[in-house]
């Protein structure tokens, strides 16, 4: 069984492609067990380095790094898709839209392509699809949702946008990320709450494509001043936790440089960044009571391993996936102004077991909307 994999990333700084990409390798290595089959994973990256030992030793993984500017990187690309069973494309999660500009879409969009043109069924995985304003992109996604052999959404609201766009009514499950595995940390309670904070390098400090203060209404900077002031006069444990960074704190949308310029403000924090892997993180997190975070992989492995979560919402990604769960606890910083965010944030961290509660019951809707991409995915490859 020989499935290619596109938009996905094992070693990359943001965590969520790197649970993007274990999830998906621990799915296809259990469809692989029960069709009796090893399992090859051909992975298009852009950091080849092997993942650590002790993961993944049953499967055969092939690394092509992504370098498209070279010839020979397609003519690889197409010869390995054309040998395998599927193409199965994530991008990255988020990213087939325009919300991260031209450059980031049209090169994964010319993969896409390769991979319906070598013959092999080609699926988009489960992700977000859209918005687009951009009409020259929005023609392109228009083209490949329609042409592609499969297409899973994992919220109802990219469901609806994908057929208003090409009148397509692609499969609604949810993140693959909800099954990635982990190890609940063993560590020494104390009688103080554990609040988990993950700030977002995107939002503090912003990119050359994306700017907070035209996507947002709450000022970010302001709201994470704020929420911090107040738990720094409580008797609390506070845990600064990056999602997308490197060790170096560099580049301009690294958490762990967020982190520490909290800490500086802040030093009651401590900053929790040394985890080789998306199983590591989640590991720590699972400690924890209550968990606020604007990377959205970092929400759903707070909120997959029973901890009262409160994602911070700068992109419909976030009301698609926990509304669909019925999980009302969203800090929806489009629509609402700095002193609201605050205030819900600061209400909701004091009401953790209520919100710990709601998070088991909307845990009993992933196994349904799961079994979607499950079996489907089957379906195909064993056609």
């Amino acid at each position: 069984m020989k499935v290619s994999l596109l938009g996905v990333e094992f070693n990359s700084p943001n965590r969520g492609c790197g649970a993007l990409a274990y999830s998906i390798c621990q799915i296809l290595r259990k469809m692989s067990r029960e069709k009796k089959e090893n399992l090859s994973v051909v992975a298009v990256l852009f950091d080849v380095t092997p993942i650590p030992e002790g993961i993944l030793d049953d499967v055969k993984i092939k690394y092509i790094k992504n370098q498209p500017k070279k010839l020979s990187f397609w003519k690889l690309c197409y010869k390995e898709f054309k040998s395998s069973d599927v193409v199965l494309d994530f991008s990255m999660g988020d990213s087939f839209a325009d919300i991260y500009g031209k450059k980031r879409f049209l090169l994964a969009s010319m993969l896409k392509k390769l991979a319906m043109m070598s013959g092999t069924k080609f699926v988009m995985a489960p992700q977000t699809i859209g918005p687009f304003s951009n009409k020259m992109m929005s023609r392109v996604a228009k083209h490949i949702l329609k042409k592609c052999d499969l297409c899973f959404v994992r919220d109802s609201l990219s469901e609806e946008y994908t057929y208003k766009l090409c009148g397509r009514r692609p499969l609604l499950t949810t993140d693959v990320a909800f099954e990635l595995s982990y190890k609940k940390d063993a560590f020494e309670r104390s009688d103080k709450r554990r609040i988990g904070f993950n700030p977002s390098g995107l939002l503090w400090t912003g990119t050359k494509d994306f700017v907070a203060s035209k996507h947002l209404i709450v000022d970010y900077r302001e709201y994470v001043r704020r929420v911090f002031e107040v738990w720094s006069q409580e008797e609390v444990e506070l845990y600064l936790i990056p999602h997308v960074f490197t060790q170096n704190g560099g580049g301009m949308e690294d958490d762990l440089r967020a982190c520490k310029e909290i800490q500086e403000m802040f030093p009651k924090t401590k900053i929790v960044s040394e985890y080789a892997t998306p199983m590591d993180a989640k590991g720590f997190i699972a400690t924890l009571d209550v968990f606020v975070g604007a990377r959205m992989h970092a929400t759903v492995g707070a909120f997959s391993s029973g901890v009262a979560t409160i994602p911070f919402s700068y992109s419909r990604k976030f009301e698609g996936l926990f509304y669909d769960l019925e999980y009302p606890y969203l800090v929806e910083a489009t629509t609402i102004n700095t002193e609201e965010a605050v205030e819900r944030t600061l209400q909701w961290v004091k009401e953790y077991v209520k919100l710990r509660d709601q998070v088991v019951v909307s845990t009993k809707l992933l196994s349904k909307k799961q079994v979607v991409f499950y079996d489907s995915l089957f379906d195909v490859i064993k056609d």
